[in-house]
C-alpha cells in the first residue's frame, strides 16, 4: 500500500520465451548437449590416434611382413629388428623376429604355422631361419573403445552433471514450499521461505516472495480475526452489561420504570445499529471478483453518484444545524456508474457523518467531487475537527478501532471501514490526509466500470 492507499500489485510475466526460467532451462540443455558433442569429438580422435594401424589401413600386418622379410633376405637382420622395435613403439601392432634352428634331417627351415590372432612367415636366408610374427590386435574390442566406450562414457557423465544439477535446482524450491505450505495448513502463518531462495534470481524467487507476501497477508488476516471477534465481544458485552444493570434498577425502583426504559431502549437501539453494521461487514466479503482482479458487488445498478452525494449532504446539513454546522457538496454535476447503490450511499454517508460528528461547531464540512481521468470520480470530504496523527491514519479504516478519545462523538469504529471495504469492491479507494490547517481530509475514488 503506498502513501495514497493505493495497492502495490506484482507485475505478471506472460511471455514463457522470456522468462529467466525458461531462458535458464534452455540454455542449461542446450549447452550439455554441446558439452557432450565437446567430449565426444577429442575423445572419439583420441581413441583413434591410439590406432593408426587399424584405423588407416587393412593391410597393416601384411605390409610389415614385407617390409621385414626384405629387409632379413637382405641380411640387413639387425636393421629390421630395429625397425621391428620402432613400429611396436609407434602403433598396435608388435611384430617379433625370431632365429629358429633349422631341421637337422633336411637341412630346411621348418613348416611356416599360422595361429589365431598373429600372422608369421619363416624366413631363409643362407644356413639360417627366421620366424616373423606380427600380433594382430583385437579388433573387435579396439572398435567398441574407439566408438562406443569414450562417447558414451562422455555422453554419460555430461548429461548425470546435467540432469543432477537440474533435478536439484527444481525439486529443492518444490520441496521448501510444498514444507511452507504443510506449515501454513498447520497454522503456523509466520512460516517464510523468500530468505532461502533469494539466491535463484528467476521466477523461483519471485514464487518464493509470492508465498511470502501470502503468508504475511494471511497472519495479518488471522490476527485481524482474532481482534476483530474480542472487539464484537467487548462492543457487545457493554450494552448487555448496561442492559443488566438497567433491569436491576427497574426491579428495585419500579417508580423510575419511564427513566429506565427509555435508557433500555437506546441501549437496544444501539445493539441494533452494531449487528447492522456487522451485517455489512459480512456482505462486503461476499463480492464477485472480475477477470481484472478487482472485486465489485453481485448486484450492480447504473446509478448516478453525484445523486447519492445531494441526498446524503442535504441530510447531513439538516442534522448539523444542532451545532450550527454546514454541509456543502461542490464540484461535479453528473456521474454515471454501475454501482451497488445501497453499499455506496453508506460509504459516502459514513464518511460524511464521521466528519460532522467531529467537526468543530459553527464550522462547514466541504464535500468536493471532481472528475478523474473522465471514468474516474474523486470526492473529498474536508472537515475542521481535531484531525489524526499522521502515523494513525490508515488505523482509522480498521473495524472498531479508536484513535484518541472524543467525548462528544459515540460509535463502534465500524462507518470508515465500512466505506473503505464498499470502496474497494467496486474496484475504488479511500485515504486520510491531515492538512496544515488542521481537520481531517478524507478522499475516496470510484470509477464509472461502463
Amino acid at each position: 500500500m503506498d502513501q495514497d492507499g493505493a495497492e502495490t500489485r506484482i507485475p505478471a510475466h506472460s511471455d514463457v520465451f522470456m522468462n529467466r526460467l525458461f531462458r535458464r532451462l534452455f540454455l542449461t540443455i542446450w549447452l550439455s548437449m554441446a558439452g557432450m558433442i565437446g567430449t565426444i569429438v577429442p575423445l572419439a580422435k583420441f581413441a583413434e590416434s591410439q590406432l593408426p594401424a587399424e584405423n588407416n589401413s587393412r593391410n597393416s600386418p601384411p605390409l610389415t611382413l614385407d617390409l621385414i622379410e626384405n629387409l632379413i633376405t637382405t641380411d640387413h637382420v639387425d636393421t629390421a629388428r630395429k625397425v621391428a622395435a620402432a613400429l611396436a613403439s609407434v602403433s598396435s601392432l608388435r611384430p617379433e623376429i625370431d632365429e629358429i634352428a633349422v631341421d637337422a634331417t633336411s637341412r630346411r627351415c621348418p613348416t611356416e604355422e599360422q595361429h589365431a590372432g598373429f600372422d608369421s612367415r619363416i624366413i631363409a636366408t643362407g644356413d639360417r631361419c627366421f620366424k616373423i610374427a606380427v600380433t594382430r590386435p583385437d579388433s573387435a574390442y579396439q572398435l567398441f573403445k574407439s566408438i562406443f566406450f569414450f562417447p558414451l562414457l562422455g555422453c554419460v557423465l555430461a548429461s548425470l552433471l546435467a540432469s543432477f544439477w537440474l533435478a536439484k535446482y527444481l525439486t529443492g524450491p518444490i520441496v521448501m514450499l510444498k514444507d511452507g505450505l504443510h506449515r501454513l495448513a498447520n497454522g503456523d502463518f509466520a512460516t517464510r521461505i523468500g530468505e532461502k531462495l533469494k539466491t535463484h534470481r528467476d521466477e523461483v524467487s519471485d514464487l518464493a516472495r509470492d508465498f511470502d507476501v501470502t503468508a504475511e497477508k494471511l497472519e495479518t488476516l488471522h490476527a485481524n480475526r482474532q481482534r476483530l471477534y474480542q472487539d464484537i465481544s467487548h462492543e457487545l458485552r457493554s450494552p448487555l452489561s448496561r442492559l443488566q444493570v438497567e433491569l436491576g434498577v427497574l426491579r428495585q425502583k419500579p417508580a423510575e420504570a419511564g427513566t429506565m426504559l427509555a435508557r433500555m431502549d437506546r441501549e437496544i437501539e444501539r445493539l441494533n445499529t452494531l449487528v447492522e453494521q456487522i451485517l455489512i461487514l459480512a456482505r462486503l466479503g461476499s463480492g464477485v471478483r472480475l477477470g481484472s482482479g478487482s472485486l465489485v458487488p453481485a448486484e450492480r445498478q447504473r446509478i448516478d453518484v453525484i445523486g447519492l452525494l445531494k441526498i446524503i449532504a442535504e441530510d447531513a446539513s439538516f442534522e448539523g444545524q444542532k451545532k450550527n454546522v454546514d454541509v456543502r457538496l461542490s464540484g461535479q454535476k453528473t456521474f454515471v456508474a454501475e454501482v451497488d447503490g445501497e453499499l455506496l450511499f453508506r460509504a459516502f454517508e459514513n464518511v460524511i457523518r464521521n466528519a460532522l460528528n467531529y467537526t468543530a461547531a459553527g464550522t462547514t464540512v466541504s464535500v468536493h467531487a471532481s472528475l478523474e481521468r473522465d471514468q474516474l470520480l474523486r470526492v473529498t470530504v474536508s472537515d475542521c475537527g481535531p484531525g489524526v496523527a499522521p502515523e494513525h491514519l490508515a488505523e482509522i479504516f480498521i473495524p472498531f478501532a479508536r484513535v484518541g478519545d472524543h467525548p462528544s462523538v459515540g460509535g463502534h469504529g465500524l462507518g470508515l471501514a465500512i466505506a473503505k471495504h464498499s470502496l474497494e469492491l467496486h474496484g475504488g479507494r479511500i485515504w486520510a490526509q491531515t492538512p496544515a490547517e488542521g481537520g481531517l481530509v478524507v478522499t475516496m475514488e470510484i470509477p464509472a466500470f461502463r
